[in-house]
């Protein structure tokens, strides 16, 4: 099941990312300061990994009342390379923040997140899987985020820590049909009206970057995030020019892995 979604989800990555941009403006570093107590450190029993965590300021995940729909992430984990490998290495520390405008289930649990190049190197995908909602299957929800490569290196170079732009994330609902056929449409985005960034999207972003070399697999990446998202499927459709939220949705086939046709 989960190798699957993986397959499905570097689909989407090729249908949905559509857009780029200018590099971003990195501006000033800005100061991270200490970390903030979110509470809880989320599923790991990793001590090393979660002080590497507190590297980013922990309150960035923290809700922020100017955004109807966000998604917000903490993540250290191992750059996995691109191919749908069957021993992916999962992040050793995540915690999120998840508000969806008229959900009252904001949690995504239990959630599995996952770093890994995208086919040509370029990027680093962030995927996440989790319930969120009254969907039965068992990975219900899955959030995408990309992060250019060149991107990171521009800031390591330049010695900026904090960003007042955000990844690209794509959030998508999964749903199991008949014939081991699973229905992914995407039902949210992050808002892009900001322009002249690589990055895209409304929002805050920190990276702790002191061991990377380049940003590539068998590295780790320590970054956090928040993310002003549009969460009404039928305004991800006209942004996408698909018209309708039907035309934001794609079908796999399980056990061939194969996109088809959507029942």
């Amino acid at each position: 099941m989960k190798r699957a979604l993986f397959s499905i989800i570097f689909i989407l990555m090729f249908f949905l990312v559509s857009c780029g941009g200018d590099d971003g403006n990195t501006g000033d570093s800005g100061n991270t300061g200490d970390s903030g107590d979110t509470g809880d450190s989320g599923e790991t029993d990793d001590s090393d990994a979660e002080d590497a965590a507190t590297c980013t300021n922990l309150s960035i995940i923290e809700p922020n009342p100017d955004y109807e729909s966000y998604f917000a992430l903490n993540v250290v984990a191992e750059i996995n390379p691109f191919g749908g490998s069957n021993e992916m290495t999962e992040a050793e520390y995540k915690k999120f923040n998840i508000k969806i405008s008229g959900q009252p289930n904001t949690e995504l649990d239990p959630n599995i997140v996952y770093a890994t190049l995208d086919e040509k190197g370029n990027n680093i995908q962030i995927i996440a899987m989790g319930d969120m909602g009254d969907n039965e299957t068992e990975y219900n929800t899955a959030i995408a985020a990309i992060i250019p490569i060149s991107t990171l290196t521009k800031m390591k170079t330049e010695g900026v820590s904090t960003l007042d732009v955000a990844p690209y994330v794509v959030l998508s609902k999964i749903t199991e049909l008949p014939d081991n056929i699973l229905k992914v449409c995407q039902t949210g985005m992050s808002d892009i009206s900001l322009e002249g960034s690589e990055l895209l999207g409304l929002g805050k972003m920190e990276l702790c970057m002191e061991a990377n070399e380049s940003f590539t697999a068998g590295e780790f990446i320590n970054i956090g995030f928040n993310v002003k998202m549009i969460a009404d499927p039928q305004e991800v459709a006209n942004v996408m020019g698909a018209g309708d939220p039907e035309g934001m949705c794609n079908c796999i086939n399980m056990e061939t892995e194969e996109e088809v046709d959507c029942p």
